[in-house]
């Protein structure tokens, strides 16, 4: 009986303890979050001094390539977006707040920077603002959230159904030059570890370049972070619904010259043919991207 109450003991004991603890490190935590926004300004640029440039790094994982409209020359991608900038009017003393090493916090109350895709052809934008930050008390932000882009892609389809496209995600700031924004790549490639395959696309690569670019609208420098999806496209398919097929009528074609003339297979062998030669314009007609630029190699065939 007596173990028993010791043990009871120290359960209550244990869990007030926690309850305690886990009460302080909350008041603490909104005292901090109540000191650091009472007088801060979404509007204003994050830096101790006006005349310094606010550095962004910019990150970018492709997840998945969803559809590559070819007739309009549109490519859908599901990204994960990935940006790191430094507020300094969010910095704190983790000891005068009893250890709070990091706080989360909605993008709606921080200054944010306004990444946006040049090449972006959606109707619609609709602001990322549901995915919340993450702030170390170095004043260090991380601000990961998930989109889908649909952009354009200049497509060369000489090469049909052999061919290779470099589609461009070029990002920047629409308003910040580079003079008070400084925008980064954070490494020289993409993340394609979480890519999944597609059925008709290869991925190759996806290199990352930075460029700084004098417009026609302002003397100053814009610089952007253009990621490069290399893809291939995967021609199995076409292989054996173009391709073999045109190998097939070509040898029929020429069977039908080796018939003696008195035969009246040889007339009948022609018609035939001919007829194949136009229901396969047609299929062809239908899976080649209907473009008027250049004449894929399979319509020139």
């Amino acid at each position: 009986m007596e173990m028993h109450i010791i043990q009871w003991v120290r359960i209550h004991f244990f869990g007030f303890f926690l309850f305690t603890g886990a009460s302080a490190y909350t008041d603490f935590e909104y005292n901090l979050i109540t000191s650091l926004l009472e007088q801060y300004d979404i509007n204003s640029r994050p830096v101790t001094n006006i005349s310094d440039a606010i550095e962004v790094k910019l990150g970018l994982a492709l997840n998945q390539i969803i559809e590559m409209d070819e007739r309009n020359q549109i490519l859908v991608t599901s990204v994960w977006f990935r940006l790191r900038w430094t507020d300094a009017h969010l910095t704190w003393n983790e000891s005068d707040y009893g250890g709070v090493k990091s706080i989360i916090l909605g993008t709606e109350r921080i200054w944010r920077p306004d990444i946006t895709l040049y090449n972006d052809v959606r109707e619609e934008y609709v602001e990322p603002t549901a995915y919340n930050t993450i702030i170390q008390s170095s004043g260090a932000i991380n601000w990961n959230y998930p989109t889908i882009l649909r952009s354009y892609c200049k497509l060369d389809l000489r090469y049909f159904p052999f061919d290779q496209h470099a589609c461009d995600l070029k990002f920047g700031s629409w308003t910040y030059d580079g003079v008070k924004l400084d925008l980064t790549n954070m490494s020289t490639s993409g993340d394609t570890s979480s890519f999944v395959v597609n059925g008709g696309w290869l991925l190759t690569s996806m290199p990352v370049k930075r460029n700084v670019v004098y417009y026609g609208c302002c003397p100053e420098p814009f610089p952007d972070v253009t990621f490069t999806i290399v893809i291939r496209r995967l021609s199995l398919y076409h292989m054996f619904n173009l391709v073999l097929p045109s190998i097939i009528i070509i040898g029929v074609s020429v069977l039908a010259f080796y018939l003696p003339p008195e035969s009246g297979e040889k007339v009948s062998l022609g018609v035939t043919v001919l007829l194949t030669v136009t229901v396969f314009l047609l299929l062809v007609a239908e899976n080649m991207p209907s473009q008027s630029e250049v004449i894929p190699l399979i319509g020139k065939f």
